[in-house]
């Protein structure tokens, strides 16, 4: 939908005005935007490059999970994915390093036409001008600008509390750079607003990249010369009162999911200092407290309020509560001891859902939102439907490509390790279990495959990793389109990433990682008690 764009024009060039939304429009729009439906997101490239391989990394924020959606481009330079979306969506399609933007609402289609010089016109499904299309055409370079050079040059000189009052008095400037560019671009109050969540979620992720570089930065010299972190730092970080100049965001505004990159700043919400270290939801053995300890979100929600001064939590807030639901209390509600009876399991499983039933009951109170409490409802429903240990893969290309690799190996249990030569991670953890392998070499029960791709590791680059630390491994290097469809089919983004199949090329479902023989065994009989 395009919302109704309702300012007045023509004043004085030295005579700010500020753009005046549809509030009324507005809220229509945000009450219906929670909705579950499928998109299209199709197009075509004026100039044919022939056959390749775009890539969208879809986001569901409220179970912190990544799915890398293959685009396959035709020869003649079409193309068309569909997906299920919660909200409406803006997110870009990656060929190689170029990204180009989309917006699309829940049940709708967005049309791309990509020309030569590369700009893009975006219509809807009945060929009219798309939703949002001002907006991502207009150029907002303008508006809340910092450099990076000048964030870098700010670690070295500035303390938190003082940057971030930088950030906020940049940020109270975007409304007025931004109400020049709306008027002139022909805004609607949807691309004035989505443009505004942009550059204000942008300034938000600086200044807790700010804080995180600063950490890293202390720590990284105490491991160097022992030296220990600066009191004075250490104080500023851990005070609530530094973070309140955060208020600038519209915290508490749903739009924001609309986001892909919402999840770098839910991801430094959760893992800062203020939410990760005096939030007991965090801490298992909530050190300090004398008699029963409080309720494990409630201290997570008057850190929330101090911080962005609301009657309920943020966005930012119960976000983190869906996210902890879907990766700690859900994973822990399956995890049993191997070494338990039959009798022992059923017992064990039995008191762990009726706890997972009485946490989602609080955390319900907890979101005060009927599509939030919905999605809390959805990671229970899908880890129901996923409760077997084993899984098949299903018949696609992916899998194809795949099986390919993995067919030599069957009747083994296999161990896939995705990784780059440009990963530290990545090398570190094949370094690190080099002995393992060297043990297990004449296992007949055990293979470890190790898979890259040609465009994150250049073939040099890998001819010579492989030779110093990979050899008599089974290693291989596919294509990027391969590797995007691979990405897909096990849904991860980032890397290092590791997939475990069983001696039937099934998958089996767990975190298997090992770091030396122990654990390595430890894991095995772990996997051995869920795939037989």
């Amino acid at each position: 939908m395009l919302l109704v764009l309702n300012a007045v024009c023509g004043w004085a060039d030295d005579e700010v005005r500020l753009f005046n939304c549809d509030k009324k429009a507005l809220e229509t729009y945000r009450r219906s935007f929670f909705t579950t439906a499928e998109v299209c997101v199709k197009g075509r490239f004026e100039q044919s490059r022939g056959k390749m391989i775009g890539v969208i990394y879809h986001e569901d924020h409220f179970s912190d999970t990544s799915s890398p959606l293959a685009v396959e481009v035709k020869e003649d330079g079409t193309f068309e994915r569909w997906f299920t979306v919660h909200h409406p969506v803006r997110n870009d399609i990656r060929f190689d390093s170029h990204a180009i933007p989309f917006y699309v609402e829940p049940g709708h289609t967005v049309n791309l036409f990509i020309r030569r010089d590369g700009r893009v016109e975006y219509t809807d499904e009945n060929g009219k001008e798309a939703p949002c299309a001002a907006y991502l055409t207009s150029c907002l370079d303008e508006v809340g600008h910092y450099g990076y050079d000048s964030f870098a040059n700010d670690v070295k000189t500035m303390g938190f509390r003082e940057f971030g009052c930088k950030m906020d008095s940049i940020a109270a400037k975007v409304d007025e750079q931004l109400s020049r560019v709306a008027i002139r671009s022909g805004f609607s109050t949807l691309d004035y607003v989505m443009a505004r969540n942009e550059k204000l979620l942008r300034l938000a992720n600086t200044m807790l990249d700010f804080q995180l570089e600063k950490s890293e930065r202390a720590r990284e010299q105490w491991f160097a010369t022992g030296i220990p972190v600066d009191s004075a730092l250490k104080a500023e970080l851990a005070d609530v009162a530094n973070y309140r100049v955060l208020r600038f965001l519209p915290a508490d505004d749903p739009m924001l999911l609309a986001f892909a990159n919402y999840s770098v700043i839910q991801n430094r919400y959760t893992h800062s200092p203020i939410v990760r270290d005096r939030s007991t939801y965090q801490n298992d053995d909530f050190v300090g407290y004398e008699n029963e300890p409080p309720a494990r979100d409630s201290l997570l929600a008057v850190i929330d309020r101090e911080i962005f001064g609301g009657q309920s939590l943020s966005m930012l807030a119960k976000i983190h509560l869906l996210n902890i639901f879907a990766t700690r209390d859900v994973k822990r509600s399956v995890s049993v001891s191997p070494d338990y009876s039959e009798e022992q399991r059923r017992q064990c499983l039995a008191q762990k859902e009726a706890e997972l039933q009485e946490t989602m009951a609080r955390m319900k109170n907890m979101l005060g939102c009927e599509a939030l409490a919905g999605h809390l409802e959805r990671i229970y429903q899908r880890y129901i439907a996923t409760k077997d240990n084993v899984y098949a893969l299903p018949l696609s290309e992916a899998t194809i490509a795949l099986r390919r690799i993995t067919d030599q190996f069957c009747g083994k249990y296999v161990f896939i390790d995705f990784w780059s030569t440009g990963c530290g991670p990545c090398r570190q953890g094949i370094e690190r279990t080099k002995e393992v392998r060297e043990a297990m070499r004449d296992n007949p029960e055990v293979a470890f495959v190790f898979i890259t791709n040609e465009e994150e590791s250049p073939k040099a680059k890998y001819d010579d990793y492989v030779a110093k630390h990979l050899v008599g491994e089974h290693t291989y290097r596919v294509s990027a389109a391969d590797y995007i469809r691979l990405r897909e089919l096990f849904q991860f983004n980032g890397i290092p990433h590791y997939e475990v199949l069983d001696k039937e090329g099934n998958v089996v479902r767990g975190d298997f990682r090992y770091y030396d023989i122990s654990t390595f065994n430890q894991q095995m009989k772990k996997i051995k008690s869920l795939a037989e």
